[in-house]
C-alpha cells in the first residue's frame, strides 16, 4: 500500500517524505522503505527505493538505474512498479546483495527517442541533488552527502548513458553527484550498429578521461548491440585501458529482457562494499613493511581501488594507485598482499609467525611476478622503470600469475586456497566467460566445480599428482554434486591403482551439454585444445573430446587451452 499526498491527506504527516508531492511506505517485500515522487530535473515519476541496511547512511551510497521500453512483462505503468516486478525485481537484489546502496529509478516513457533531458550531466546532477534533499524525510535527519555512484541502463537507456558519455567534458560530469561516479554499467545498450565508429568512440573518450571509473559492458552476440560492444572492447584493449571491461553472451542462452535479472545480482557482488568504514576494510591502514600502504587522500579513488582489491583485480587496482601518485614497488605490493591476507589485518610480518616463511616467499613473488613487471611496462615516458627481477623460487612462467576468484557466476573454486588455482590470464577470463553463460542457462545450478590449475608461476617439474598442470593451461573440472563424474574412485589406491564404482548421481546430458559450451565457449577468451574424458556418450559430440590412454579421467574433465600467441615459444606443445 502506498500513501498518497494528495486530497485530504496532503495535510496529515507522513512517516516518510521525497522530493515535492510523495509517496512513501514500508515495503515489507523487500525489507526497505518504497519512495516516489514527481522529479522537476527528470519530468516524471521517480522512485527511490531505500534498503533497511542504507537507512541514514552518510556518505550516501547510490545506485541510479535507466529503464529501456516496457516491453518485456511485468513492468507496470512507470518506475514505482518497473522495481517490484518479477522481470526487473531490483528492490529485492539491491537488499539480497546486502550492499547498502539507495536504488534511484525514474520513469522513462520511451517513444523511440535516442536522447533524453537526464544525459545532461547537468540534468543528472540537479536529478540527484533531488533525490538527496529529499531523503531528509526518509529516515536522514539532513541531507547526506554523495559517497558513491553507480550509473546504469538497460536496452534504450541508451539515450541518457550515450548522452552523459558524449558530455564527459561539460564541467558538471566532475562536479556535484557525478564526481563521485565510480562504475557506469551497460546492459545490452549498445546499440548504434550503422554508427559504430562514431559510438565506440564516444565511450573511448569517455573511459579515458574517466580512467579511474569502471565500465562495464554486456551485449548478445550476433544481435544489434554486438557491433558497437566488440569495438568498444578492441579499443580499450589497443589502448591499454584498464577500466574497461566488455562481456558477451549467447541469444540462445541468455535473452534481451532477462540480462538484468540474472546479471544485477552479479554485478551488485562484483561491485564491492558500498562505503569504507574501519570495521570493515579490507585495505590495512598501519605502518612498516610488509605493512598497510596508505591510500590516496581522495574518498571515491579509495573505494575504487578496494573495489578492485576485492574482487582480484590486481592490475585495475595498480593502475588506480599509479593514477593517484604511488609507484612505490614495495607499498603497491602491500595493496595485494593484505587484501590477500585480510586476516593479518596490515600488521608487519615477524619470524614467530607460524607462516611467516610462507607468507614472504609470497610477498616477493607478488613484488617481482606483478607489481615490478607492472610498473616497467606503466613507467612514465622519459622516466627510468624498476627493472623486472627474477621471480622468487626461481617462477617457471611468470605469466601464471591470476588466480581464479573462490566464487563468481556459475562456478566456485573446488579448493578454499588459491594455491593450486592459478593460471593465464586468458585462462582464468575463459573459465569466467563460460560459467557466465552456464549460469544463464543453468540459474538454479548445478555449478561448475574448478578444481587444480597450475602453481603461481607455473612449474617445471610434476605438480603431484599431475604430469601436466604445470603452465597454466590445464584445468580439472566438475559439477556440483559429482554430475559430471561418470564413475567415483573408491576407497584408498591398492597395487597405486584405484578402485572405481559407477555414480548414481551423474548426468551424461549435463555434461555434454557442458563439454559442448566449453568448446564454443564465448569468443575473446583462448581456444579449447582439447577435453579429457572418458564416457564414450560424451566423446561422440567432437573429436576433441576424447579418452586419455595414459590416465584414466572418468570423475572430472580435463580441459585444455591452446597457448596464446606470446606464450607459444615457451610451451610448443600448446600450440593450436
Amino acid at each position: 500500500m502506498y500513501i498518497r499526498t494528495t486530497g485530504g491527506l496532503a495535510q496529515r504527516p507522513l512517516p516518510y517524505s521525497l522530493g515535492e508531492a510523495p509517496t512513501c511506505a514500508p515495503d515489507p517485500a523487500a525489507a526497505g522503505t518504497l519512495c516516489s515522487f514527481e522529479s522537476k530535473s527528470g519530468g516524471s515519476t521517480t522512485a527511490v527505493f531505500v534498503p533497511d541496511a542504507a537507512r541514514a547512511a552518510d556518505p550516501l551510497c547510490v545506485l541510479v538505474w535507466i529503464h529501456g521500453d516496457l516491453i518485456c512483462g511485468d513492468e507496470g505503468k512507470n518506475a514505482v512498479s518497473y522495481v517490484k516486478s518479477k522481470t526487473f525485481p531490483l528492490a529485492k537484489q539491491i537488499v539480497a546483495s546486502q550492499r547498502a546502496f539507495v536504488l534511484v529509478v525514474p520513469s522513462m516513457h520511451w517513444k523511440g527517442e535516442s536522447s533524453h533531458i537526464l544525459g545532461s550531466p547537468q540534468k543528472m546532477n540537479a536529478f540527484l541533488e533531488e533525490v538527496r534533499v529529499g531523503l531528509t524525510g526518509a529516515g536522514w535527519s539532513s541531507p547526506p552527502s554523495f559517497g558513491r555512484l553507480i550509473v546504469a541502463g538497460h536496452s534504450r537507456g541508451y539515450a541518457v548513458l550515450n548522452g552523459l558519455a558524449t558530455r564527459v567534458n561539460d564541467a558538471q560530469s566532475s562536479q556535484g553527484a557525478l564526481a563521485t561516479l565510480t562504475d557506469m554499467w551497460l546492459f545490452d545498450s549498445t546499440y548504434g550498429e550503422n554508427h559504430r565508429q562514431a559510438v565506440s568512440d564516444i565511450w573511448l573518450r569517455w573511459a579515458k578521461a574517466k580512467s579511474s571509473v569502471n565500465l562495464r559492458v554486456l551485449y548478445l552476440k550476433n544481435s544489434r548491440t554486438a557491433a558497437v560492444a566488440e569495438l568498444i572492447r578492441d579499443k580499450a584493449a589497443s589502448a591499454g585501458l584498464t577500466n574497461v571491461q566488455v562481456q558477451d553472451f549467447d541469444r540462445k542462452l541468455l535473452t534481451h529482457c532477462a540480462m538484468p535479472r540474472i546479471q544485477m545480482p552479479h554485478m551488485l557482488a562484483a561491485a564491492g562494499e558500498c562505503s569504507l568504514s574501519s570495521g570493515r576494510s579490507r585495505i590495512p591502514t598501519s605502518p612498516p613493511a610488509p605493512n598497510a600502504t596508505p591510500l590516496p587522500s581522495n574518498g571515491a579513488q579509495i573505494q575504487r581501488i578496494q573495489n578492485a582489491l576485492a574482487s582480484g583485480q590486481w592490475y585495475l587496482a595498480l593502475s588506480l594507485a599509479v593514477l593517484s601518485g604511488n609507484r612505490d614497488a614495495s607499498k603497491l605490493t602491500n595493496l595485494i598482499f593484505f587484501a590477500r591476507h585480510p586476516e593479518l589485518k596490515g600488521r608487519k610480518l615477524i619470524p614467530a609467525d607460524p607462516n611467516f616463511k610462507q607468507l614472504s616467499r609470497e610477498w616477493v613473488e607478488i613484488r617481482d611476478t606483478i607489481v615490478r613487471p607492472f610498473l616497467t611496462k606503466s613507467a612514465p615516458a622519459g622516466s627510468p622503470a624498476t627493472p623486472p627481477a627474477q621471480p622468487a623460487g626461481g617462477a617457471a612462467y611468470p605469466e601464471i600469475n591470476t588466480a581464479l576468484p573462490q566464487a563468481g557466476p556459475g562456478f566456485i573454486r573446488g579448493w578454499d586456497n588459491e594455491r593450486r588455482s592459478f593460471g593465464h590470464p586468458g585462462t582464468i577470463r575463459a573459465l569466467q566467460e563460460i560459467a557466465a553463460q552456464w549460469h544463464a542457462a543453468h540459474p538454479q545450478g548445478p555449478r561448475i566445480v574448478i578444481r587444480d590449475i597450475s602453481p603461481r608461476g607455473g612449474r617445471v617439474g610434476r605438480f603431484e599428482p599431475h604430469s601436466s598442470h604445470r603452465v597454466g593451461l590445464d584445468v580439472d573440472l566438475n559439477l556440483e554434486g559429482g554430475k559430471a563424474s561418470w564413475y567415483n574412485k573408491k576407497g584408498p589406491k591398492v597395487n597405486d591403482r584405484w578402485t572405481w564404482e559407477l555414480n548414481s548421481t551423474y548426468s551424461p546430458s549435463l555434461t555434454r551439454e557442458l563439454a559442448q559450451l566449453i568448446l564454443g565457449h564465448p569468443t575473446g577468451g583462448l581456444k579449447v585444445k582439447f577435453i579429457l574424458f572418458d564416457d564414450p556418450e560424451v566423446n561422440s559430440i567432437s573429436t576433441k573430446v576424447f579418452k586419455d590412454r595414459t590416465s584414466l579421467h572418468r570423475d572430472h574433465l580435463h580441459v585444455r587451452f591452446c597457448a596464446p600467441p606470446d606464450f607459444i615459444p615457451k610451451i610448443e606443445k600448446y600450440r593450436c
